[in-house]
């Protein structure tokens, strides 16, 4: 199996967990689609980390764990708010808060799988990493 299509089969289970807990947070709070979506994105990102680094990469041994994790939390840190940002600006145009983090979601998917492709979950750390 390849690894994007590892990457996307974990991304569906991980999505579920981003999507459930921006409609919990849509719900429950007087907040923002903005606000739900970060915090729907920190909680899969947690299972995210270390799910993909097993299954996905194939990296399975302690070494260089830290730096795999810095690196997956760089990562998030900078596909939050540019998954928030895609959202405010579909906002402007569609009223719909669902559907348009679902569309905002697709469009970040293949920008995450590059860099944690070839930035984070690198097998070698040593190696300069080429994008």
């Amino acid at each position: 199996m390849s690894i994007f299509v590892k990457y996307l089969l974990i991304q569906v289970l991980l999505y579920f967990v981003d999507y459930g807990v921006f409609i919990i947070f849509l719900f429950i709070s007087n907040d923002t689609p903005v606000y739900a979506n970060i915090i729907g994105k920190i909680s899969a990102g947690i299972v995210g980390c270390i799910v993909h680094r097993r299954f996905t990469f194939n990296i399975s041994d302690s070494h260089n764990r830290y730096a795999h994790y810095i690196k997956y939390f760089s990562i998030l840190a900078l596909n939050i708010p540019l998954s928030s940002g895609i959202l405010s600006l579909l906002l402007t145009f569609f009223p719909y808060p669902k559907p348009v983090k679902f569309l905002s979601d697709v469009i970040c998917l293949f920008i995450s799988f590059s860099l944690l492709k070839y930035f984070a979950f690198t097998k070698n750390l040593t190696t300069k990493t080429k994008f």
